[in-house]
């Protein structure tokens, strides 16, 4: 074979390799498009405003509380960052409260912490049915946990909210 045709074929086997990539990386890339997007957590600060989408949304209110300067409480963010965690963005409510500086001016946020069962500590997580007259305590999360054990916990939670409306009756 002459060096001509040496380049010829050389040149034509890295033309079709390339084409063959740009091929998969098109493809990937309208995979990607199409997949659809994984449920993200809105975190929201205010208590007041999220009780009252709870209740309108008939949803129940995932209450994050916890402090700057823990190591567990940051342990905690993170695990509540976790994609496992993150599929339930869509069944409650979600806001994080700092406990040691938020509050609203109405002084709710010290009034629930009274009433919630057990909250001796941070991080603590409160999962709650809402009404419009009430709260009902799901069940709190207290402690850090790792996303494998908070998830059942958390379903476990969720799973005992009940229709408000069904239940106001």
């Amino acid at each position: 074979i002459t060096s001509n045709r040496r380049s010829y074929v050389l040149n034509h086997n890295i033309r079709r390799g390339l084409t063959a990539l740009l091929a998969c990386l098109i493809g990937a890339a309208v995979a990607a498009a199409e997949a659809p997007a994984k449920p993200k957590i809105e975190w929201k600060t205010d208590l007041w405003p999220a009780y009252q989408q709870a209740v309108k949304d008939q949803k129940p209110l995932v209450i994050y509380f916890y402090t700057d300067n823990s190591e567990w409480c940051d342990k905690m963010t993170e695990t509540l960052a976790d994609d496992r965690v993150q599929q339930f963005a869509d069944r409650a409510i979600f806001v994080r409260v700092n406990g040691e500086k938020d509050e609203d001016a109405k002084g709710n946020v010290g009034r629930l912490k009274q009433q919630l069962t057990n909250f001796d500590r941070y991080p603590y997580v409160a999962v709650l049915q809402p009404f419009p007259d009430k709260l009902v305590d799901l069940g709190p999360i207290r402690g850090y946990w790792a996303a494998d054990q908070f998830v059942p916990r958390l379903e476990k939670s969720l799973g005992q909210a009940t229709d408000p409306a069904a239940a106001s009756k």
